[in-house]
């Protein structure tokens, strides 16, 4: 899978403390719309959302195991989750889906990080699982 993509807000919102990693509950909504990293600055802007059924539920899954990490510079830090999200189609079918979309979900306008492409676009047919595999060594 790509490399994680930050939106560009995602640096205003950390520097005006709307995400807090240690503690904010962040969501993953998968989409198969492209995602603009210009103009979708929030959960409502996001377009395209996998329906809700057959095992996703609409506003997508919880990330969890958040961390923030020092690198060697003081300057550097990496943020991430340890869980890699993923769906299995229940009773149906799920998708088409190619992007996973973070956002915050504590925060009141649920602003979104940024999104993951999987390079494909999928469906999952009843007993598959969709899993967008984070990058646990270099974070987001």
């Amino acid at each position: 899978m790509s490399s994680f993509v930050p939106h560009n807000n995602f640096y205003r919102d950390l520097a005006t403390k709307k995400h807090d990693f240690s503690s904010d509950v962040f969501k993953v909504a998968l989409t198969n719309t492209l995602p603009d990293v210009a103009t979708w600055d929030e959960y409502a802007d996001i377009t395209g959302e996998v329906a809700n059924g057959n095992g996703y539920v609409t506003g997508g899954m919880t990330l969890t195991g958040n961390y923030v990490t020092a690198l060697g510079d003081p300057s550097e830090w990496k943020l991430g989750f340890t869980n890699d999200p993923s769906i299995t189609a229940v009773g149906g079918t799920v998708g088409p889906a190619r992007y996973a979309t973070v956002y915050n979900n504590t925060h009141a306008s649920k602003p979104i990080v940024g999104h993951w492409d999987r390079g494909v676009s999928d469906t999952a047919q009843i007993g598959d699982t969709i899993t967008f595999d984070d990058d646990n060594t270099n974070g987001i």
